[in-house]
């Protein structure tokens, strides 16, 4: 009888072990799929791909009979998914807990920690970049506020940024009055030369500059408040914001520096990206077609163009 039982758990214990060894096959072909996509891949098909992997596959002990390669593959897959996708969650979710199997083995990287703290700031989970900081004081990270205030008054989900306090420690959610009258909007990466050159012969032209300070706002999708601050400082134009979700605003892509959004009432009717000798004119052009429109200087000097910016 004895034996019988032995003989059970045993069975029980390879069924388990066969289990998860399919389990790690099946979510590093998964992984490998993912990431021999091109480098600007197709997302839905991403996203149908990462579809496959199972929540139930990625407990501590499934984790923790996976080999080091697989769980190398499927953490950076999982943070491609993070990057594009991050307010789904399960990503994030799904890339900590290998993240947390890695450092349980003591066999984490430091560009892994860095990933991973990015990928908590684009989700906007604060809680847990700021612990895994906390956790990791010798990994140089990018800087984070010091505080994130409630934004339990917000009774809208459009137009949602963090408006950027006391030098970038705090940030605190608010509202944009987007949706009333001709408004204009800048999106920009925080580090974007290009941008930073728009920004500054936009505000140096008298007649565009003076309709940017009137309907402008700029706003980043990135958790970086220090270079927000520098931004609303250096060119002493306070309305630079972070996107509190870049679902917020519909029809907008966060993926382009510098790009204009022309809106009327709440509707995009000009959009214009880049910024090259062209780019006063497309900018009168976007101001005409919401009835802002300036006088515009007789010469621009040329600028650069910037494309798609991805990891």
């Amino acid at each position: 009888m004895q034996n019988q039982v032995l003989c059970c758990i045993g069975i029980a214990l390879l069924t388990v072990c066969a289990g998860c060894a399919s389990s790690s096959t099946r979510n590093t072909k998964i992984a490998d799929s993912i990431l021999i996509s091109e480098r600007e891949p197709d997302l839905e098909a991403i996203s149908a791909l990462a579809e496959g992997f199972r929540p139930s596959d990625f407990t501590q002990t499934s984790l923790g009979l996976y080999p080091e390669a697989s769980l190398g593959r499927i953490f950076k897959a999982l943070d491609r998914m993070s990057f594009f996708f991050p307010e789904n969650s399960v990503y994030t979710d799904l890339q900590r807990k290998v993240f947390d199997e890695k450092v349980r083995r003591g066999t984490h990287s430091d560009s892994e920690v860095r990933r991973m703290f990015l990928a908590y700031l684009s989700a906007r989970m604060f809680d847990e970049a700021a612990s895994l900081k906390r956790l990791f004081p010798d990994i140089k990270l990018y800087s984070m506020p010091e505080k994130v205030l409630s934004g339990n008054s917000l009774a809208t989900d459009t137009w949602r940024v963090y408006s950027v306090l006391d030098a970038g420690q705090t940030i605190m959610p608010k509202a944009l009055p987007l949706g009333d009258g001709p408004r204009i909007v800048m999106l920009m990466l925080p580090g974007c030369e290009v941008a930073e050159k728009a920004m500054r012969e936009i505000l140096a032209n008298p007649g565009v500059g003076q309709a940017f300070r009137e309907h402008g706002v700029v706003i980043t999708n990135r958790i970086n408040a220090e270079s927000v601050a520098l931004w609303k400082s250096h060119f002493g134009f306070p309305e630079v914001y972070i996107s509190y979700k870049a679902s917020d605003f519909p029809g907008f892509d966060f993926n382009i520096s510098p790009i204009f959004y022309f809106l009327k009432d709440g509707e995009i009717v000009w959009s214009a990206s880049g910024w090259d000798k062209n780019s006063h004119q497309a900018m009168q052009s976007g101001l005409i077609k919401i009835s802002a429109a300036p006088v515009l200087k007789a010469e621009e000097p040329p600028g650069k163009e910037l494309g798609k910016h991805v990891p």
